[in-house]
């Protein structure tokens, strides 16, 4: 057997004029309701009117009377009113489009104070702190890509990567870097020189937490016959903030696996950094040094560290020529560096940009050269010899 059907629940049906009730017979009823109300208002109206004129109550407790009923009237009017369809559509369509005309304008107003204070508050550093280091990130790619063409490449975004997580790494620079050459002949060998150098920089930790760094030194030097491998390069001196610490340098010699003719000195020191908010508090590094190298080879600083601004002074020999070239970050092209006024022999150059790691200076020397002998006639003027001989030497600091 099926099971038995169940009607379903009658429908209130809805007439054209709207005046019917709805389906839960609730409009209906308060029609109804407003009618009776109505009709029983305008009568007391009457009343009270025929009740003045004949003095049945006091003329104060009549307008009582009166302001009450036509406060009825009007409620019994607007509910019937609300209730009826037409009339109804009307108002909810006048009060969406009142409600959305000042949704638009306080959107607008608020649009308009968020831009006027956001210009403010995007550069107020006392204001981004209070944000994670997460967010911030998120916010400066954004900022980026609004400035920047709507669609970079990936490789673009890559690099604009890779260039923020070295800057990111930037815990630890240094500043004043100075580096102080003085070159003297070496009796018996008119190619050769030795390289008397001091260095000296301060560390600058502007992290929140003390900081151990691994300070490393190096040079390549090309071997020279009767000059010890261990004479040609060494640091002689070794001192942080005043403090020696020769003792505390680990160093050896070591010879590249392609080419015994040259040897590399390697050091390295520990230096612990605690957290700084002024320049006054870096740690000073200062070392001295002594090189023993041919004439026409290139001095080279190159930096393990980032290393903000640098200053060169050279004591040279009288018959050698010197030009400081910066490979330093920002520059468009690598080109010599003008000396400051100097003296004879003596040089001096500055240089304020930022050096990376890997980046550096280099001292190309040159020496005047006597005046070619008279060539046969006929014989191209390519054939005379250069005037400078140069050969790249690397050291790192």
């Amino acid at each position: 057997m099926g099971m038995p059907k169940i009607p379903a629940p009658a429908v209130a049906e809805t007439s054209e004029s709207g005046l019917v009730p709805s389906e839960d017979g609730q409009r209906w009823k308060t029609i109804t309701f407003a009618i009776i109300l109505l009709v029983l208002s305008i009568g007391a109206h009457f009343l009270l009117a025929y009740a003045h004129h004949e003095k049945w109550f006091a003329d104060d407790w009549i307008e009582t009377f009166q302001r009450l009923n036509d406060g009825i009237i009007v409620f019994a009017v607007a509910a019937i009113l609300v209730e009826t369809k037409p009339f109804k559509n009307y108002l909810e369509d006048r009060l969406r489009r009142i409600v959305e005309k000042n949704h638009r304008h306080l959107e607008t107003m608020c649009e308009n104070l968020v831009r006027s204070d956001f210009q403010g508050r995007a550069t107020d550093l006392n204001y981004l702190r209070r944000f994670d280091a997460a967010f911030l990130d998120e916010a400066e790619d954004s900022m980026r890509r609004a400035a920047y063409a709507p669609n970079l490449p990936a490789e673009v975004e890559q690099f604009h990567r890779g260039l923020r997580s070295v800057r990111d790494q930037l815990d630890v620079w240094r500043a004043d870097y100075w580096e102080n050459i003085r070159i003297e002949e070496v009796a018996g060998h008119p190619d050769i020189c030795r390289v008397v150098s001091e260095s000296r920089w301060k560390y600058l930790n502007y992290s929140t937490e003390p900081i151990t760094i691994e300070q490393a030194f190096s040079e390549l030097s090309i071997k020279i016959p009767g000059i010890p491998d261990e004479t040609l390069y060494h640091i002689t001196s070794l001192s942080i903030n005043g403090d020696d610490a020769m003792p505390r340098l680990r160093h050896g010699l070591r010879s590249p696996a392609h080419d015994k003719s040259k040897v590399w000195w390697e050091g390295k020191i520990t230096v612990d950094l605690p957290p700084m908010t002024d320049a006054a508090q870096g740690i000073t590094l200062r070392s001295e040094s002594e090189h023993y190298r041919r004439r026409t080879h290139p001095y080279t600083l190159r930096f393990f560290r980032p290393v903000n601004g640098v200053r060169v002074t050279l004591h040279s020999l009288p018959d050698m020529r010197a030009e400081l070239h910066a490979f330093s970050l920002g520059d468009s092209s690598v080109e010599a560096l003008k000396p400051e006024p100097h003296y004879g022999d003596y040089y001096e150059w500055s240089h304020k940009n930022w050096f990376l790691p890997t980046q550096g200076v280099m001292l190309i020397f040159s020496h005047p050269s006597p005046a070619p002998a008279a060539l046969p006639a006929g014989k191209a003027a390519s054939q005379q010899l250069p005037a400078t001989t140069q050969t790249p030497v690397s050291l790192g600091s």
